[in-house]
């Protein structure tokens, strides 16, 4: 029997974006989906599911329907809803083509209250204007998708209930503005194992007077859902209720929507790359492009102008510009620029790389020989791994205040000798850790004046953060701290006071990478993640260096973590593997029987380390999770190896332009 589809407030969400998406994402056999996991690895290192975990503990007494089936769940909420006064978690609204689980539904007589969780911030500053919606018109593009998905539950609710039923449609979001009164809060939810992902169990014995102060706050979203549902007309000309029609039409009969073909291509889940392709899986971008006619499949592989560095390509696109090769100076050129390394100028470095077929490296020697000549040695690279979590885990903090858990420090001298001298990492959740990560970076620098290496500004910000987190909390060498902090970072300049810049301000290597060099293989990034195969492809001197056993424990180049480490390995088409890809197993260390008897139980995999924010999601884990000491131990040993690779690569790069220096 097959089950039947409806159109769901996730499904409406994706489609709202572009209708085509629906297609897609009911054929993920076919289509290569980039954000299959990502969504739920991020709302994972934020807490999320802990914040809808957390929201019905403040309706006590509330029928949980989360873990029911559709049919169960649809008939389950109807006998419910024959009550005059009820409280219903994940209930389940079906009318025709359309099914929502709304979050929290609270029937009161003749009001239903639609509550939508997010684990979305916001700052509340003033409720009498409203939150989400534009002076003049329209919504704040960051509040949209939230806004959307829950017009879609009061459009379907308006249609399940009948009159005299009144609904009120609500967002319940994080106040930022809250402080915590109660320690250890997240402890009591729990993720565990749900078929390879999470689930969260709440300990029994929670109650709401155990939560303390309420983090969260329900905001009536009232005004805004009218506009959508009777004003807002979607990009095919039709209003909220034929938009939806259409979207279930097309479901229902497994067929492909108009795609829009716009700027907002560039985001496309479903516009993978080449290494994804080779797993057989298509290019739900491709098919659209080709389909509308504005791209043939023979071009697919030419370099859009989508992958241009930093470029807001709408403009490119109105003059029918889609491809790298077709730009011209004059369409990247602004009229003025006050920047001194304006972005048209490395954006036209690898237009022209594109057009020339050029893949030798671009290299401004002077920009980098500058640089070096105001470095004072040693020369240090530090690297931050931080979490930014919805539910507070300390009395006195507020949701989604920057924890600081983690910290790597490489040491390059003068005579090209290296060392990786220290590290921080803490992983309990009892302690707030900033400070005492503060003190040991302070300990861990202060020994010299050698210049100071960061990549990007996640450094600064950081540190800025704990500044402030110092101002608010007494400690007994805070002055000091927060003296030693003046002195690494940079404060932009606002309206009141003038920019403060550190007498050992952080040197950030972005900006040295963006302003002196640009290499074909990095596209249009400037991820070192990005720049670091470049320069390894480049650079022989570090192929044949890194190509012993030279860095590890005891070695050439001491290491706090690696046994005689070989970086560099040559593939057979005589391209430089990705470090990060080799970095050992997270599990290797434990016995294949132990592993064996732990697999259905370990709560974090392999690849969760070598992928984008790994540290963060390892570190979220094990805040949320009863870890047996075996998967500890393993991440813990996982994580110091991740972010000791961060500062070396740091060296690497450092290593190389010096490199080029030297050669001029």
């Amino acid at each position: 029997m097959t089950r039947k589809k409806y159109l769901t407030k996730s499904r409406f969400k994706s489609a709202y974006e572009c209708p085509r998406k629906l297609y897609y994402a009911e054929h993920a056999d076919t289509y290569g989906n980039l954000l299959t996991d990502n969504d739920f690895l991020k709302t994972l290192a934020q807490g999320g599911f802990q914040v809808g975990a957390l929201a019905k503990v403040f309706y006590e007494g509330g029928h949980d329907l989360e873990g029911l089936g559709t049919e169960e769940a649809i008939q389950k909420t109807a006998d419910l809803l024959k009550l005059d006064n009820i409280v219903i978690f994940e209930a389940a609204l079906q009318i025709d083509d359309y099914l929502v689980r709304v979050d929290i539904l609270e029937k009161i007589g003749n009001t239903i209250n639609l509550i939508e969780v997010k684990s979305k911030s916001h700052d509340f500053p003033s409720e009498e204007n409203g939150f989400f919606t534009k002076k003049k018109s329209g919504l704040y593009s960051d509040w949209e998708p939230y806004l959307v998905d829950v017009a879609f539950q009061t459009w379907v609710a308006r249609r399940y209930f009948k009159a005299p039923i009144h609904i009120t449609p609500f967002l319940m979001l994080v106040d930022k503005t809250v402080t915590s009164d109660v320690n250890g809060l997240h402890q009591w939810f729990l993720l565990k194992p749900n078929k390879g992902k999470s689930s969260v169990m709440v300990r029994s014995g929670l109650s709401k007077k155990d939560c303390g102060k309420s983090i969260l706050k329900k905001c009536d979203v009232s005004e805004e859902v009218i506009y959508l549902i009777e004003e807002y007309v979607f990009p095919t000309n039709e209003n909220f209720s034929n938009y939806a029609k259409y979207l279930a039409d097309h479901l229902i009969q497994d067929a492909r929507a108009l795609p829009r073909c716009n700027e907002l291509c560039n985001k496309c889940e479903f516009r993978i790359k080449d290494e994804t392709e080779l797993t057989g899986l298509q290019s739900g971008f491709v098919e659209c492009w080709v389909g509308s006619g504005k791209l043939k499949k023979e071009d697919s592989a030419r370099p859009l102008v989508f992958d241009i560095w930093n470029l807001q390509v709408q403009k490119l696109l109105s003059k029918n510009i889609l491809f790298i090769d077709q730009v011209k100076e004059e369409d990247l050129k602004p009229k003025s620029s006050r920047s001194e390394h304006p972005p048209y100028i490395r954006q036209m470095i690898q237009v022209n790389k594109v057009k020339e077929r050029d893949p030798t490296p671009w290299i401004n020697r002077e920009g980098l020989k500058s640089q070096f000549d105001a470095v004072k040695w040693p020369i240090h690279c530090i690297d931050f791994e931080t979490s930014m979590v919805a539910i507070p885990f300390h009395k006195g903090r507020r949701p989604y205040e920057q924890i600081a858990f983690q910290f790597s420090h490489h040491v390059l001298r003068e005579n090209g000798s290296i060392e990786h001298r220290d590290q921080f990492i803490h992983l309990e959740s009892d302690v707030f850790p900033n400070f005492d990560f503060v003190r040991r970076l302070k300990g861990s620098l202060e020994g010299d004046e050698g210049t100071i290496f960061r990549y990007a500004s996640h450094e600064n910000t950081v540190l800025r953060q704990i500044y402030d987190q110092l101002e608010t909390t007494p400690t007994h060498d805070a002055e000091e701290l927060k003296y030693f902090i003046d002195s690494l970072t940079r404060v932009s300049k606002t309206k009141d006071f003038p920019e403060q810049v550190g007498k050992r301000c952080m040197v950030d290597l972005l900006d040295i990478v963006r302003d002196n060099y640009y290499h074909p293989l990095m596209g249009g990034s400037n991820s070192i993640k990005q720049v670091i195969p470049a320069v390894l492809h480049d650079s022989q001197r570090l192929r044949e260096k890194y190509s012993h056993p030279i860095y590890g424990k005891g070695l050439q180049i001491p290491s706090l973590n690696f046994d005689a480490m070989v970086w560099i390995h040559t593939e057979k088409d005589g391209s430089t593997k990705d470090p990060y890809k080799m970095l050992p197993s997270m599990f290797s260390d434990i016995p294949q029987e132990e592993l064996d008897r732990l697999e259905n139980h370990l709560l974090i995999d392999d690849s969760d380390i070598n992928k984008g924010g790994a540290a963060m999601i390892a570190w979220a884990r094990m805040q949320f999770t009863e870890m047996s000491i075996l998967e500890r131990d393993a991440v813990q040993k996982a994580l110091l190896k991740y972010c000791e690779l961060d500062t070396l690569s740091m060296v690497w790069l450092l290593e190389y332009f010096r490199s080029i220096v030297e050669s001029v």
